[in-house]
């Protein structure tokens, strides 16, 4: 299986791996054979890039920045190589790679802090809602009272209105009775 810096590499020297030798980044102290020997930038670099030649899928640690790397490659006196020209590509696509992530976490940052404007102002706006809905709840209420208490007089109404009958025509009664007994 190849590492997706191998792939990378294939990709710009026409699909075939690149041919890394360890001998084109000048003499290294530790090629991966003397596990005593001292451990420098020339041997970091030579052994990371064995392992990228090599498709290692658990390449030794490298204890070198990206910026020692490419000024090492940069001092080695065969600059012209495909593998060297592969691996400033590389650099400068990773150093890219960098800038775009760093300036993606500051969109992400951005939009999180307008995710979490539009959360208050949602959770406000819930509030508003449910106090809305605690208004309908109790004017709903209030209007079925309300209906209640106009049954209630409509019924009084006619009760008063057949008392207010039977008064009249008792007093008609009592009328004639007074004009008869005149």
């Amino acid at each position: 299986m190849t590492s997706p810096l191998q792939q990378e590499a294939c990709a710009f020297t026409g699909g075939s791996p690149p041919g890394f030798s360890v001998s084109d980044f000048g003499a290294g102290t530790n090629d991966r054979r003397d596990p005593t020997a001292e451990s420098t930038v020339e041997s970091s670099a030579a052994a990371a890039l064995w392992d990228l030649a090599q498709g290692i899928e658990q390449p030794c640690e490298i204890d070198l920045t990206a910026e020692q790397l490419c000024r090492k490659l940069r001092e080695s006196s065969n600059w012209s190589t495909p593998q060297h020209t592969t691996l400033e590509l590389q650099f400068h696509t990773l150093t890219g790679t960098v800038e775009y992530m760093k300036e993606q976490e500051t969109i992400l940052k951005a939009s999180q802090e307008q995710i979490d404007v539009l959360r208050t102002e949602n959770m406000a706006l819930h509030e508003k809602v449910g106090r809305f809905e605690r208004d309908c709840t109790d004017a709903a209420s209030h209007n079925s009272i309300l209906g209640e208490h106009i049954r209630t007089l409509r019924e009084e109404r006619k009760w008063f209105q057949s008392s207010l009958d039977r008064i009249e025509t008792s007093n008609e009664g009592l009328n004639a009775e007074n004009q008869r007994l005149q």
